[in-house]
């Protein structure tokens, strides 16, 4: 059954559709509302989220469900900035990996790798290197890399929707994305060693 219809039926008290959309979407709901809140209120959030989702059901009859997922994850979105969260903090600087690893101005090969980076040895599903990743990501100062980085590299969604989720412009997804990898890269080299 479509996403869509689910929540319909959800919002009707069918209970087994009420399960089938939990399933199909809350642990990304959840995922976006620890990006954009750290780890309190989540819970709370998230009840909201559904609550205002079965009130809208009716705006969702024409959803495919991915569309349906992007709704949802907006609703979230929306709860956030209503309770005071910033999706888009302004400037970070921050540089992406420290100078001393590229060739310095004046080389023939000016701007790129010094010693480019090695392959890691280890699994990256690995509970260490995971725990890394939610460290690295916590400790990221704006809500939108933590979102950005959580949609796009953990749920996989698509840069244009998740523009549309966090109600941002896509040079501003890149850059908050590159911000977040950037973050979690650095982690993960240092729990997974180079081969």
């Amino acid at each position: 059954m479509p996403l869509s219809q689910s929540l319909q039926a959800a919002a009707t008290g069918d209970e087994a559709a009420f399960v089938h959309m939990v399933n199909a979407c809350d642990g990304r709901l959840r995922r976006l509302a620890m990006a954009l809140l750290g780890p309190t209120d989540v819970d709370h959030l998230v009840i909201d989220a559904w609550r205002t989702a079965f009130r809208r059901s009716s705006e969702t009859d024409a959803l495919d469900d991915e569309r349906m997922r992007t709704w949802l994850c907006r609703i979230v979105v929306e709860l956030c900035q209503a309770s005071g969260v910033a999706v888009d903090d302004g400037p970070i600087d921050f540089a992406s990996a420290p100078s001393e690893r590229f060739l310095p101005v004046g080389d023939r090969w000016e701007g790129h790798w010094a010693v480019p980076p090695a392959p890691w040895r280890g699994d990256t599903n690995s509970p260490t290197a995971v725990a890394a990743v939610r460290t690295a990501l916590a400790t990221l100062p704006s809500a939108g890399a933590r979102a950005v980085t959580v949609l796009r590299d953990v749920d996989g969604v698509a840069l244009a929707d998740v523009t549309a989720i966090l109600g941002i412009d896509q040079c501003e997804a890149r850059r908050l994305l590159h911000r977040g990898r950037s973050v979690v890269r650095e982690a993960l080299e240092r729990v997974l060693a180079p081969a």
